[in-house]
Order: C-alpha cells, then structure tokens, then sequence
C-alpha cells in the first residue's frame, strides 16, 4: 500500500491523495460513476464501474 493513490475520474476530477483521504474522495462515487485509482508508481490499478464490478489489473513488461 503507497502512502499516495491516484484517482482517475475525468479531466477536471483526477489527481493525487493520500491513502488515508481517499476514501472521502470516492464515498459518494461508489456505485454511480466509474472511475480508477493507480498506486503512486502506475502499475496497479483498481477500476471501479458504475454498476458495482470491481476490477484489478496490473501493468505489464512486454
């Protein structure tokens, strides 16, 4: 776990929090909007839709 997460909304809505703010960010998103937040290095991702699917993907070396 990083000490900051990137958040990924939309153009005027994305940026970087700490771990421990996130959870404000993204409270009233749950469930409704789709969005993503990236560890601090941009290898691992959690994607969260709109209709409640979570989805974990993680970069990879070619």
């Amino acid at each position: 776990m990083d000490d900051h997460l990137n958040f990924v909304y939309n153009r005027g809505n994305s940026g970087s929090y700490q771990t421990k703010a996130i959870m404000g960010v993204i409270k009233d998103l749950l469930g409704k909007d789709t969005f993503q937040l990236w560890n601090s290095s941009m290898d691992k991702v959690i994607k969260f839709q709109s209709m409640g699917v979570l989805l974990l993907g993680r970069r990879q070396n070619i």
